[in-house]
């Protein structure tokens, strides 16, 4: 995890030295120069410690572009990963936790007409986090039936998030971008015994393919 967070961040960096605005009213792509704007569809993931283990999370997001220079939109992520709780059940098994949020994404861009250029997004929404028996994919089997969709949590709870961050952006074709950077998870206190606010808040790696018109 803490490889992937360096990484990207050195890759930030280390491109952000050969990025340079462009002045043309033309967007410079790696396949050719073509105007676009409109809106776009985003698919993201996202890597992150949740209650001090390496979690995934995945999602999508759907934004309107203003100007070539501001995505304004809505994006939701949810926890993919076996994250375990720090209470246990009757058993003396962990609980797992699931979790996921949404909200409002709005992320100004720098230079969007470069082939390299910056995007600055910040992150409101809110979330719910629940300890159940089972992971998301794995249930019991009750006669013969998966229950893995069907699990009563044992605890859940709301919260609020913000998240900036700092992104990468590379201009494949006119109507495809792939987005890469890092941001903080800040959320409210919860109310699930055993897991603070800290578990949740901290650094995570982003990527995202972003296809529509820019």
């Amino acid at each position: 995890m803490r490889r992937m967070i360096t990484m990207a961040i050195a890759i930030m960096i280390g491109s952000l030295l050969f990025a340079q605005e462009n002045q043309n009213n033309e967007q410079q792509t790696l396949f050719g120069n073509k105007r676009g704007f409109g809106g776009f569809i985003g698919l993201n993931s996202q890597a992150a410690q949740i209650n001090g283990q390496e979690a995934y999370l995945t999602g999508a997001e759907l934004n309107m572009v203003l100007g070539h220079s501001l995505n304004i939109g809505v994006k939701g992520m949810g926890l993919v990963s076996d994250i375990e709780s720090n209470t246990f059940n009757d058993d003396g098994d962990a609980y797992k936790l699931q979790m996921g949020y949404g909200g409002v994404n709005i992320e100004p861009v720098i230079a969007s007409k470069s082939v390299l250029h910056v995007t600055t997004p910040l992150f409101l929404g809110i979330g719910g986090i629940a300890e159940t028996y089972d992971p998301l994919w794995e249930g019991d089997i009750i006669n013969g039936v998966e229950t893995a969709f069907d699990q009563k949590p044992h605890r859940t709870d709301m919260f609020l998030m913000a998240e900036p961050g700092v992104n990468l952006e590379l201009n494949v074709f006119k109507f495809m971008r792939l987005t890469g950077g890092v941001s903080y998870k800040f959320v409210t206190d919860t109310q699930i015994p055993g897991i603070e606010t800290s578990d949740i808040e901290g650094l995570s790696a982003n990527l995202s393919l972003r296809l529509g018109w820019f």
